[in-house]
């Protein structure tokens, strides 16, 4: 702040914000190999959170853009194609810093976790066996991040009291007001 100002944390806050879109539209041309698809996302997201990314057009530096940007990077890494090696520590890498820049950290849990429970009945589903689900690598992929990702968030000044601080929070009656 010292050295670049109010200037230099909207310079900041507007590339979390461009890389989230960016991140998210990568994700959807990626799947569906369609530019206008990864397009019409950008845009959708933008219009649909610009009440939190905006106010009176002017842009807000805000602590959540950080949980934004994580956001969208762990959906990115879940939801592409081919699980390999390096996804996994990455994962957990990115949770390592959300854990330490914003609480809404168990959002990126709930995401993983229903990949992962979709993933399973999917494939045990298409396999016709209740167990099949358990050798599919995107499966094991989806599991292993989940797990990693609620060890990793405990890398915090709080360790694993964290959970009990965004829990607080959420019941806090600010933000019950606000939802």
């Amino acid at each position: 702040y010292r050295q670049w100002g109010l200037a230099g944390i909207q310079a900041i806050a507007s590339l979390l914000i461009l890389g989230a879109a960016g991140l998210l539209g990568a994700a959807v041309m990626r799947r569906t190999g369609s530019l206008l698809a990864a397009v019409v996302t950008c845009l959708a997201f933008l219009l649909l959170d610009s009440q939190q990314l905006f106010t009176n057009l002017n842009l807000m530096a805000r602590p959540q853009l950080a949980g934004l940007a994580c956001f969208v990077a762990v959906f990115g890494l879940a939801t592409s194609y081919s699980p390999s090696r390096w996804k996994l520590p990455l994962v957990g890498l990115i949770f390592v810093f959300w854990g330490n820049l914003h609480g809404s950290f168990p959002v990126g849990w709930g995401v993983l976790g229903m990949l992962a429970v979709g993933r399973y009945i999917d494939f045990s589903r298409r396999a016709r066996h209740a167990w099949a689900g358990w050798s599919d690598q995107r499966f094991q992929f989806l599991f292993c991040a989940t797990c990693l990702s609620l060890v990793c968030v405990l890398a915090n000044p709080y360790g694993i009291g964290a959970w009990g601080e965004v829990l607080s929070v959420a019941s806090h009656p600010n933000v019950r007001d606000l939802v």
